[in-house]
């Protein structure tokens, strides 16, 4: 009977789900804006526990994720052909509205994949 699950292929529900495209943190990271350098412009953005990161044009972050693009209103990441979605786009979060504000999370149109909240700006 115990070996039953195994035998039909069936996973362990005690064990923690696999998620090797980090999809279920998108919504955990807000980007607050950007700062930048001459040419160079470094994303700011709060991830999950609270704690502030900068991060720059094609860095790859430690859960697979590379930061495609910073501008000032928004950043774009993608994390690889094999996930869903492959790509999105967080807007910039931090208006005096803030808490009245959607997530800033928008999945859909970088590459015609996935639909996230809000779709893209006009012209994206």
């Amino acid at each position: 009977m115990l070996s039953l699950p195994c035998l039909l292929g069936m996973r362990d529900p005690f064990q923690r789900v696999e998620d090797p495209c980090a999809t279920s943190q998108q919504t955990l990271w807000h980007y607050r804006g950007s700062v930048s350098h001459g040419e160079q412009r470094t994303g700011i953005v709060q991830v999950p526990g609270g704690k502030w990161r900068r991060l720059n044009q094609g860095q790859r972050l430690e859960n697979g994720w590379t930061v495609a693009d910073v501008q000032s209103g928004y950043m774009d990441i993608t994390a690889g052909l094999d996930c869903d979605p492959s790509q999105w786009r967080w807007m910039k979060e931090g208006t005096k509205h803030d808490s009245k504000d959607a997530s800033g999370l928008i999945a859909d149109g970088l590459r015609g994949i996935g639909q996230g909240k809000g779709g893209l700006p006009d012209g994206g």
